[in-house]
């Protein structure tokens, strides 16, 4: 019977695959069968739900199962030598047919442990000779699991050992609602909550993170009302604001906040990203049903301060998406093996799914080193269901012409520096709220910024406002309002900082 956990259908796949693996290798085998697996790799991110799974499928299997953390197993090696692992793998033995989880499975087994000197070699040689050890018919699964699947000695993924990786998929958008709702049932609800709009509100969010949420809405419905308490909308959309997805430890997932109403100008590039991204991401079905494969790639290429990072991030918003960025010219130093890293950038965006995978600063991201590991991630379209990869940069240029090929970045659009009126309605957005006067001529000083971009604009707004401020500390009186002088100021600072970096 095909295991049943939420309504993730990648997830339910998985599991089934977890639990055939497991009842192969608790059963007793006939002979001439083919060895059973001695173990398999579980790996998602924290909170994800590994032990839980694994002890769903104990159960199912009619199997004990003995858990240890990697962490604890690490202390007493400290203490007591590598002997620790023997006793584990002894209880094993005794209870089969059992499952052996070991959580946190790096901790044993670093992908340097077996580096000169490492003071983990004899741990990770003792883990490594107790797998070989498991003969046919020894009824025991060794799982290891992991959040940095990256991590683990590559000692440890050969054949006979725990060759086989499981993926935790973070749940997706119809799983969250799923979970939202089981875990509001139990509580007292004042209100017909919009559990849609939750679940595109938590993307990237795991199971674990998504029971923390509906625990700060609890008790923000009890600082409300002690007495009785009953949660609302706003109790959740004030615990989004403090919880942070927890899928994102090595290469960090978010969930953005602004909008496209948040972005003055540009409304060629948002009606493009709309039509390639946001709606292939928002109706799969539909385009699925048309016989559209939707894989989308986008090439964003602007001068820089454009808003190319601020279009990725309202897109994401709006597609009800995770948001996964990598910004080329930090990535290198960020990372020892950025080649990795850039494979569980990757296999992070399949877990958040549905995902837009944003590659700023792609001329600096893609150096030779890392061109050969991008297309291969790129070049199987299947894997990328549900993933929208958008990438940008202010040099295409320095591009290789073959990212420009039919199966990558066909698609491109050009993010340019604001007109007039695109100017006007940017610094209109910028003041909308702020304690600006109304004599400013809006029209006559977007005329004045000739040449400036979005953040340019930005930052002489926040220029204009400071000027305010001290104008007011000190005359010693009067209230905060920016003016026409304000901007003036700001204005010329502007030019003559243009004027000294760029002649």
């Amino acid at each position: 019977m095909p295991v049943q956990v939420c309504a993730h259908p990648r997830l339910a796949a998985h599991l089934q695959r977890f639990l055939d693996l497991s009842r192969w290798a608790l059963t007793e085998a006939a002979p001439g069968e083919r060895p059973a697996p001695h173990g398999i790799l579980l790996s998602g991110p924290p909170g994800g739900g590994k032990t839980r799974l694994t002890r769903t499928v104990a159960e199912r299997c009619g199997a004990r199962l003995l858990a240890w953390d990697g962490m604890e197993l690490l202390d007493r090696f400290f203490q007591s030598g590598a002997g620790v692992l023997s006793e584990v793998f002894e209880q094993a033995r005794v209870q089969a047919p059992c499952i052996l989880l070991l959580r946190d499975i790096e901790a044993l087994a670093p992908r340097c442990a077996f580096e000169q000197s490492s003071v983990r070699l004899p741990l990770a040689v003792r883990l490594l000779a107790e797998i070989d050890r498991l003969g046919e018919g020894a009824r025991i699964l060794v799982t290891g699991a992991t959040a940095h699947p990256n991590r683990v000695a590559p000692e440890l993924r050969k054949p006979g050992r725990l060759l086989r990786e499981i993926v935790v998929p973070v749940p997706d958008r119809e799983a969250r609602r799923e979970l939202l709702q089981r875990e509001a049932s139990r509580r007292q609800a004042g209100e017909a909550l919009d559990f849609d709009l939750l679940a595109r509100s938590t993307s990237g969010m795991t199971g674990s993170d998504l029971q923390t949420i509906c625990l700060e809405a609890w008790l923000s419905a009890g600082r409300r009302n002690p007495e009785a308490p009953s949660l609302r909308l706003d109790d959740f959309l004030s615990a989004l604001q403090v919880i942070e997805p927890s899928s994102g430890e090595e290469v960090y997932v978010e969930t953005p906040h602004i909008r496209w109403e948040h972005i003055g100008g540009s409304a060629e590039a948002k009606r493009r990203l709309r039509q390639l991204i946001e709606w292939p991401l928002k109706h799969a079905d539909m385009f699925s049903s048309a016989g559209v494969t939707a894989s989308p790639r986008v090439l964003m290429r602007g001068p820089s301060g454009s808003g190319k990072t601020l279009l990725a991030r309202a897109l994401a918003r709006e597609s009800g998406a995770a948001l996964l960025a990598l910004r080329g010219s930090v990535f290198r130093t960020q990372y020892a093996d950025p080649a990795a890293a850039l494979r569980q950038a990757f296999r992070r965006a399949r877990q958040a799914a549905p995902c837009i995978l944003f590659l700023d600063e792609l001329d600096a991201l893609l150096g030779k080193d890392l061109l050969q590991p991008f297309l291969a991630e790129m070049s199987d379209a299947t894997r990328l269901r549900g993933i929208g990869v958008l990438a940008a940069t202010a040099n295409p240029e320095l591009l290789d012409p073959g990212l420009f090929a039919p199966r990558l970045f066909a698609e491109v659009i050009d993010v340019g520096l604001p007109d007039q009126g695109e100017r006007r309605a940017i610094l209109e957005l910028h003041l909308s709220g702020r304690p600006a006067s109304a004599s400013i001529d809006l029209d006559a000083l977007a005329r004045q910024c000739d040449g400036a971009s979005g953040a340019d604009l930005a930052a002489l707004c926040q220029r204009a406002l400071q000027a305010a401020v001290c104008r007011v500390i000190e005359g010693g009186s009067g209230r905060v309002e920016v003016r026409e002088e304000d901007f003036q100021w700001a204005l010329e600072e502007f030019r003559v900082r243009r004027r000294r970096h760029f002649t």
